[in-house]
């Protein structure tokens, strides 16, 4: 992130830490200190606290999923979705951005658009495209 000072950062993921200041787990502190370092913002702090972990054996929740933002202005919609078939015991979250492709990365290695019509190369995996069908079958048969 030191190489790009001028660019809009998101991360996101599950950090099995809960962030809130008054933990003291060192963990937590680490990626407490990176936050603060690179002026990261979770999403839960602008836009209100939901559960993104739920263990029903042990009637638990927290929040250990998380987008980091460096610009929270970018961010026009986080979610915590709660969806009907859910197999993990992490709820997914989502978050949509505003954003300009002035330069995209292609598969070939170069920078920028193609200049014959000036299109860009953006690639880009999306669980909403995947073969759910095989997922189901193949998750349906693993968990009997």
């Amino acid at each position: 992130m030191c190489n790009y000072p001028n660019c809009r950062i998101i991360i996101g993921g599950d950090f099995n830490a809960v962030i809130n200041h008054n933990n003291s787990d060192p963990g937590y502190k680490f990626l407490d200190c990176f936050m603060m370092e690179c002026n990261l913002h979770s999403m839960f702090e602008t836009r209100g606290q939901q559960s993104t972990y739920y263990n029903e054996a042990l009637k638990c929740a927290s929040n250990i999923d998380y987008f980091l933002v460096n610009d929270i202005d970018i961010v026009t919609h986080f979610a915590v979705l709660h969806p009907y078939l859910n197999f993990s015991d992490h709820r997914p979250i989502t978050v949509n951005c505003k954003c300009c492709l002035h330069k995209c990365y292609n598969r070939k290695g170069g920078h920028g658009s193609d200049s014959s019509n000036n299109k860009f190369n953006v690639c880009q995996l999306r669980w909403d495209h995947a073969n759910l069908a095989a997922y189901r079958s193949f998750t349906g048969y693993h968990l009997q």
